[in-house]
């Protein structure tokens, strides 16, 4: 049997490198050499390009489905797990509604009672979407679902939209807000009387839950601003950047830091604020979400700071930029997109952008 060795120009095999470890035999390329490109990137939209300083709340008058703390809509569950005025946790008021360790096909419902219980109520053109603050507390995984789904006459109607596809259920312990277009639930040219919330799979997980103003809106919609890699691309993001400018004079505290509110995006009080997701194949990537809702959340964010503070005694502007301890890569053959979401009125600042930067290998 004939033994291969490699070794050098004398003669003498090829030795262990002592610094690295790593063999020092030959190395055989399999692929092109890799070439890399530097990239500053926008996020965008088609209709504002990279202008964030919209809005993106919804409006009108919004129809209170449950909130824990009263009974617009009639209660009613098909077992005793769930609770329709729960203290343990809620997101406004003092109360929600707790989803607790529910089988599977077990559902608590809600009735329209204007003016009476069982009454229509004419989606058709007069409303656009439901939206609800979930928090969840235990044992919510991948192979979990829970359906939302509208109802009449007793009957469910349209599509079931399984509410892990509208949030990051891997971030327990912490309020999300769900937008739901009625477009995704077929529901947006029928009248109707009644929604249900139904434990769907769970893989031998018994999810425990909480929900807090489930609502129906009437106009408006959230507005998406999105980075992706060009074909045949991977972007390695590495510097997460956001400025925004507004009608605030600024002052300096005690003569060392900037005069900032930390419950408010410079003179602007969010509730609804920004979400901040990764998407593959348009589908949300689990652990990737963020909800940031003021400067403090965005401050509290591993390695964020305050980059530049400048203003003309009128106006203040800030930027804040966070640095990933690795790059976030966008692969272009996987469809990946990064996308910041308004669900808040920023058209109140004078200002909002938000770019990236990292560097592009091409494949």
């Amino acid at each position: 049997m004939w033994k291969h060795y490699l070794c050098d120009a004398k003669g003498t095999d090829v030795k262990v490198n002592e610094d690295s470890g790593e063999d020092t035999g030959l190395v055989v390329a399999t692929r092109p050499h890799k070439t890399f490109t530097s990239r500053i990137a926008f996020m965008t939209n088609i209709a504002y390009g990279r202008d964030m300083a919209q809005d993106g709340k919804y409006g009108g008058t919004l129809v209170l489905i449950a909130d824990g703390d009263s009974t617009p809509w009639t209660f009613a569950e098909s077992a005793t797990k769930y609770t329709e005025d729960s203290t343990d946790r809620f997101y406004a008021g003092s109360k929600s509604i707790k989803a607790d360790n529910a089988d599977i096909g077990e559902y608590c419902e809600f009735t329209n009672q204007d003016p009476g219980a069982g009454s229509n109520i004419d989606l058709d053109g007069n409303y656009v979407a439901f939206t609800m603050w979930i928090n969840v507390d235990k044992d919510w995984t991948s192979a979990v679902e829970v359906f939302f789904q509208a109802v009449v006459g007793g009957s469910l109607t349209g599509t079931a939209v399984d509410l892990s596809n509208y949030f990051d259920y891997l971030q327990q312990d912490t309020w999300h807000f769900i937008a739901i277009p009625l477009a995704d639930m077929g529901i947006a040219a029928i009248e109707i009387d009644a929604v249900r919330i139904t434990q769907g799979n769970d893989d031998g997980n018994k999810v425990k839950y909480y929900v807090d103003l489930l609502t129906l809106e009437e106009t408006g919609s959230p507005i998406a601003f999105s980075v992706k890699p060009t074909l045949g691309t991977w972007y390695y993001i590495n510097v997460f950047h956001i400025t925004m400018a507004d009608a605030l004079a600024g002052t300096v505290a005690s003569g060392t830091m900037s005069g900032l509110s930390y419950d408010k995006f410079l003179g602007l009080a969010s509730t609804e604020g920004l979400k901040f997701e990764r998407y593959r194949d348009d589908v949300l990537v689990s652990g990737s979400s963020f909800q940031l809702t003021n400067l403090g959340d965005m401050m509290s964010m591993p390695n964020a700071h305050i980059t530049n503070a400048i203003g003309d005694g009128t106006n203040t502007m800030i930027s804040v930029e966070r640095h990933p301890q690795t790059p976030m890569v966008l692969k272009s053959e996987e469809n990946d997109e990064l996308r910041v979401t308004i669900a808040d009125d920023f058209s109140q600042l004078l200002l909002m952008r938000f770019s990236v930067m990292g560097y592009v290998e091409t494949r």
